[in-house]
């Protein structure tokens, strides 16, 4: 397999709040500045995540977040995950 130019690759962060009454706002931002920290342009990044996404539920959000994150990653141009 081809790897392809760095320059091209993103890099995902995931986000999530099992309720949607936590604050997802700050997590957002702390993830982000994390990315930044390891070299990451904001414009690089792919913010998937939603308040309420109940990882033990599995409910529909949750599934539909993994979902979109799996797509990207089998795109081949995800470099890491936060």
């Amino acid at each position: 397999m081809k790897i392809k130019d760095q320059r091209y690759m993103k890099a995902i962060v995931i986000i999530r709040t099992s309720t949607v009454r936590q604050e997802i706002e700050s997590q957002k931002q702390e993830v982000i500045s994390w990315a930044k920290e390891h070299g990451w342009k904001e414009r690089d990044l792919i913010v998937i995540g939603d308040a309420g996404a109940s990882a033990i539920k599995l409910d529909d959000l949750y599934l539909k977040n993994m979902a979109e994150i799996e797509k990207h990653i089998l795109s081949g141009n995800i470099g890491c995950v936060f």
